[in-house]
Protein backbone atom coordinates (compact mmCIF):
# COMPACT_ATOMS: atom_id res chain seq x y z
CA UNK A 1 0.00 0.00 0.00
CA UNK A 2 1.51 3.54 -1.06
CA UNK A 3 1.86 6.03 1.92
CA UNK A 4 -0.64 9.08 1.75
CA UNK A 5 1.09 12.20 0.96
CA UNK A 6 1.29 14.41 3.94
CA UNK A 7 -0.86 17.50 3.72
CA UNK A 8 0.97 20.69 2.25
CA UNK A 9 0.09 22.58 5.48
CA UNK A 10 1.51 19.57 8.05
CA UNK A 11 4.75 19.92 5.82
CA UNK A 12 5.22 23.70 6.42
CA UNK A 13 4.60 23.54 9.99
CA UNK A 14 7.11 20.26 10.15
CA UNK A 15 9.53 22.84 8.36
CA UNK A 16 8.73 25.95 10.52
CA UNK A 17 9.44 23.69 13.53
CA UNK A 18 12.47 22.69 12.65
CA UNK A 19 12.98 26.36 12.14
CA UNK A 20 12.49 27.45 15.54
CA UNK A 21 14.33 24.32 16.92
CA UNK A 22 17.43 26.02 14.94
CA UNK A 23 16.66 29.30 15.95
CA UNK A 24 16.42 28.38 20.06
CA UNK A 25 20.22 26.26 19.73
CA UNK A 26 21.63 29.61 17.69
CA UNK A 27 20.21 32.02 20.43
CA UNK A 28 21.50 29.29 23.20
CA UNK A 29 24.93 29.31 21.31
CA UNK A 30 25.11 33.10 20.97
CA UNK A 31 24.50 33.94 24.47
CA UNK A 32 26.31 30.93 26.26
CA UNK A 33 29.67 31.58 23.39
CA UNK A 34 29.22 35.04 24.91
CA UNK A 35 29.96 33.68 28.63
CA UNK A 36 33.04 31.51 27.39
CA UNK A 37 31.02 28.21 26.98
CA UNK A 38 31.41 26.64 23.41
CA UNK A 39 28.45 24.72 21.74
CA UNK A 40 27.90 21.44 18.90
CA UNK A 41 26.12 20.52 16.07
CA UNK A 42 24.71 17.94 14.65
CA UNK A 43 22.12 17.79 12.38
CA UNK A 44 20.06 16.49 14.74
CA UNK A 45 20.85 17.87 18.31
CA UNK A 46 22.73 20.98 19.69
CA UNK A 47 25.10 20.87 22.77
CA UNK A 48 27.18 22.69 25.26
CA UNK A 49 30.58 21.50 26.29
CA UNK A 50 29.73 22.72 30.15
CA UNK A 51 26.79 23.78 32.27
CA UNK A 52 25.84 27.32 31.73
CA UNK A 53 23.56 29.51 34.31
CA UNK A 54 20.24 27.59 34.96
CA UNK A 55 18.32 29.67 32.29
CA UNK A 56 20.46 27.56 29.67
CA UNK A 57 20.10 24.41 27.84
CA UNK A 58 22.32 21.84 27.66
CA UNK A 59 21.11 20.35 24.50
CA UNK A 60 18.11 20.93 21.93
CA UNK A 61 17.08 18.42 19.21
CA UNK A 62 16.67 19.97 16.26
CA UNK A 63 15.04 17.10 14.00
CA UNK A 64 12.56 14.34 14.85
CA UNK A 65 15.00 11.86 13.21
CA UNK A 66 18.26 10.50 14.69
CA UNK A 67 16.80 9.42 18.28
CA UNK A 68 18.96 6.85 18.63
CA UNK A 69 21.90 9.26 18.61
CA UNK A 70 19.92 11.88 20.54
CA UNK A 71 19.69 9.32 23.67
CA UNK A 72 23.27 8.53 23.45
CA UNK A 73 24.85 12.11 23.40
CA UNK A 74 22.43 13.04 26.05
CA UNK A 75 23.24 9.77 28.45
CA UNK A 76 27.20 10.91 27.75
CA UNK A 77 26.44 14.46 28.80
CA UNK A 78 24.57 12.97 31.75
CA UNK A 79 27.49 10.71 32.54
CA UNK A 80 30.03 13.77 32.30
CA UNK A 81 27.79 16.05 34.54
CA UNK A 82 26.35 13.16 36.76
CA UNK A 83 24.86 15.77 39.42
CA UNK A 84 23.65 19.32 39.83
CA UNK A 85 21.21 21.64 37.49
CA UNK A 86 20.64 19.74 34.18
CA UNK A 87 17.66 20.48 31.25
CA UNK A 88 17.07 19.92 27.64
CA UNK A 89 14.54 21.00 25.03
CA UNK A 90 12.79 18.31 24.00
CA UNK A 91 11.56 20.68 20.03
CA UNK A 92 9.41 18.20 19.06
CA UNK A 93 8.44 16.15 21.95
CA UNK A 94 9.90 13.03 20.44
CA UNK A 95 11.54 11.45 23.01
CA UNK A 96 10.97 9.85 26.51
CA UNK A 97 14.14 10.49 28.73
CA UNK A 98 12.36 9.04 31.68
CA UNK A 99 14.64 6.88 32.14
CA UNK A 100 17.19 9.01 32.38
CA UNK A 101 16.19 10.49 35.88
CA UNK A 102 14.88 13.37 34.21
CA UNK A 103 11.20 15.11 34.88
CA UNK A 104 9.57 16.73 31.65
CA UNK A 105 7.63 19.79 31.33
CA UNK A 106 5.65 19.86 28.75
CA UNK A 107 5.00 23.25 26.88
CA UNK A 108 3.44 24.58 23.21
CA UNK A 109 5.32 26.61 20.52
CA UNK A 110 3.45 29.96 19.65
CA UNK A 111 3.85 31.10 16.39
CA UNK A 112 2.69 34.53 15.03
CA UNK A 113 2.25 35.32 11.20
CA UNK A 114 3.73 38.87 9.46
CA UNK A 115 0.77 41.30 8.85
CA UNK A 116 -0.88 44.45 11.16
CA UNK A 117 -0.48 44.19 15.08
CA UNK A 118 -3.51 45.47 15.94
CA UNK A 119 -3.71 48.45 18.30
CA UNK A 120 -1.54 47.69 21.46
CA UNK A 121 -2.30 49.97 25.04
CA UNK A 122 1.07 51.02 26.22
CA UNK A 123 1.04 53.16 29.13
CA UNK A 124 2.33 57.14 28.92
CA UNK A 125 6.20 57.02 29.29
CA UNK A 126 6.79 53.94 28.10
CA UNK A 127 10.12 54.02 25.82
CA UNK A 128 12.20 50.68 24.37
CA UNK A 129 15.64 51.26 23.89
CA UNK A 130 17.74 49.03 21.73
CA UNK A 131 20.71 47.82 23.68
CA UNK A 132 24.22 48.93 22.44
CA UNK A 133 26.46 48.59 25.24
CA UNK A 134 27.86 46.81 28.19
CA UNK A 135 26.21 49.71 30.13
CA UNK A 136 22.67 48.82 28.54
CA UNK A 137 23.19 45.28 28.66
CA UNK A 138 23.42 45.53 32.67
CA UNK A 139 20.41 46.81 32.55
CA UNK A 140 18.86 44.40 30.72
CA UNK A 141 20.30 42.03 32.82
CA UNK A 142 18.62 43.48 35.86
CA UNK A 143 15.57 43.71 34.76
CA UNK A 144 15.24 40.16 33.52
CA UNK A 145 16.58 39.07 36.32
CA UNK A 146 14.20 41.19 38.68
CA UNK A 147 11.75 40.18 36.23
CA UNK A 148 11.22 36.93 35.77
CA UNK A 149 11.79 37.29 39.58
CA UNK A 150 14.66 34.91 40.32
CA UNK A 151 17.00 37.09 42.52
CA UNK A 152 19.32 34.58 43.38
CA UNK A 153 20.94 35.10 39.68
CA UNK A 154 22.31 38.49 40.95
CA UNK A 155 24.86 36.39 42.42
CA UNK A 156 26.07 35.67 39.08
CA UNK A 157 27.59 39.10 38.91
CA UNK A 158 27.11 41.70 37.01
CA UNK A 159 27.11 39.97 33.10
CA UNK A 160 27.10 36.74 34.61
CA UNK A 161 23.84 35.80 32.85
CA UNK A 162 23.74 37.89 29.38
CA UNK A 163 27.14 39.14 28.67
CA UNK A 164 27.70 41.92 26.41
CA UNK A 165 29.52 40.28 23.43
CA UNK A 166 25.96 39.07 22.46
CA UNK A 167 26.08 42.23 21.01
CA UNK A 168 28.27 41.78 18.49
CA UNK A 169 26.29 39.20 16.72
CA UNK A 170 23.48 40.93 13.94
CA UNK A 171 21.26 37.85 14.61
CA UNK A 172 20.42 39.35 18.53
CA UNK A 173 18.68 42.20 19.28
CA UNK A 174 17.91 43.50 22.62
CA UNK A 175 15.85 45.49 24.31
CA UNK A 176 15.24 47.04 27.66
CA UNK A 177 11.17 49.34 28.54
CA UNK A 178 11.65 52.13 30.72
CA UNK A 179 8.41 54.22 32.55
CA UNK A 180 9.53 57.81 33.15
CA UNK A 181 12.87 56.75 32.76
CA UNK A 182 12.69 54.27 34.80
CA UNK A 183 13.35 50.28 34.61
CA UNK A 184 10.29 48.31 33.83
CA UNK A 185 10.87 45.15 31.67
CA UNK A 186 13.34 43.46 28.98
CA UNK A 187 13.18 41.13 25.88
CA UNK A 188 15.10 39.50 22.85
CA UNK A 189 14.88 38.68 19.29
CA UNK A 190 17.10 36.32 17.24
CA UNK A 191 16.59 36.66 13.90
CA UNK A 192 17.77 33.20 11.92
CA UNK A 193 16.33 30.45 9.93
CA UNK A 194 13.65 31.97 7.82
CA UNK A 195 11.89 33.14 11.46
CA UNK A 196 12.13 35.47 14.53
CA UNK A 197 12.55 33.63 17.94
CA UNK A 198 11.58 36.29 21.10
CA UNK A 199 13.26 35.08 23.82
CA UNK A 200 13.22 36.81 27.91
CA UNK A 201 10.04 38.98 27.63
CA UNK A 202 9.98 40.21 31.40
CA UNK A 203 8.48 42.86 32.91
CA UNK A 204 9.14 44.21 36.39
CA UNK A 205 6.39 43.30 39.13
CA UNK A 206 5.57 47.33 39.83
CA UNK A 207 5.30 47.56 36.11
CA UNK A 208 2.69 44.86 35.10
CA UNK A 209 -0.65 44.50 33.87
CA UNK A 210 -0.30 48.22 31.87
CA UNK A 211 0.86 46.72 28.18
CA UNK A 212 4.55 46.72 28.69
CA UNK A 213 5.16 43.24 27.76
CA UNK A 214 3.21 43.09 24.85
CA UNK A 215 4.61 46.68 23.54
CA UNK A 216 7.97 44.71 24.57
CA UNK A 217 7.26 41.38 22.59
CA UNK A 218 6.04 43.68 19.71
CA UNK A 219 9.42 45.43 19.43
CA UNK A 220 11.01 41.93 19.35
CA UNK A 221 8.92 40.24 17.19
CA UNK A 222 9.06 42.98 14.40
CA UNK A 223 12.66 43.13 14.05
CA UNK A 224 12.03 41.28 11.14
CA UNK A 225 8.70 42.28 10.53
CA UNK A 226 8.60 40.32 6.96
CA UNK A 227 9.22 36.77 8.99
CA UNK A 228 7.18 34.89 11.40
CA UNK A 229 7.95 34.74 14.79
CA UNK A 230 8.04 32.00 17.29
CA UNK A 231 8.09 32.16 21.50
CA UNK A 232 7.65 29.31 24.15
CA UNK A 233 5.39 30.93 26.75
CA UNK A 234 4.91 30.62 29.88
CA UNK A 235 1.22 29.64 31.20
CA UNK A 236 1.46 33.55 32.87
CA UNK A 237 1.91 34.99 29.81
CA UNK A 238 0.52 32.95 27.11
CA UNK A 239 -2.92 34.66 26.99
CA UNK A 240 -1.05 37.91 26.04
CA UNK A 241 0.55 36.35 23.31
CA UNK A 242 -2.74 34.74 21.91
CA UNK A 243 -3.88 38.33 21.79
CA UNK A 244 -1.01 39.47 20.22
CA UNK A 245 -2.11 37.12 17.36
CA UNK A 246 0.49 34.08 17.98
CA UNK A 247 -1.44 30.57 17.51
CA UNK A 248 -0.40 27.25 18.71
CA UNK A 249 2.25 25.39 16.39
CA UNK A 250 3.06 22.78 18.44
CA UNK A 251 4.55 20.46 21.16
CA UNK A 252 7.60 20.63 23.01
CA UNK A 253 8.97 19.33 26.10
CA UNK A 254 11.97 20.22 28.69
CA UNK A 255 13.15 17.86 31.11
CA UNK A 256 14.72 19.02 34.11
CA UNK A 257 17.12 17.02 36.75
CA UNK A 258 17.22 19.77 39.40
Amino acid sequence: MLARPRRAGQTELTKLLVSAARNIAGWHGCSLAALGIAGRWDKNLWWSDAPGPVIYHRAITLSRQGAGGQLAALRALLARWPRGPFSMCDSFSALDLGGMGLVPEPGRWLVRQPGPTGRVEAPAGLTIEEVVDAKGMRDFEIASIDGFESPGLHELGPLGLHAAPVLADERMNVFVGRVNGQLAGAAMAFASDRLVGVYGVATLPEHRRRGIGAALTLKAALVEPDLPSVLQPSDIGEGMYRRLGYKEAGAFTNWHRL
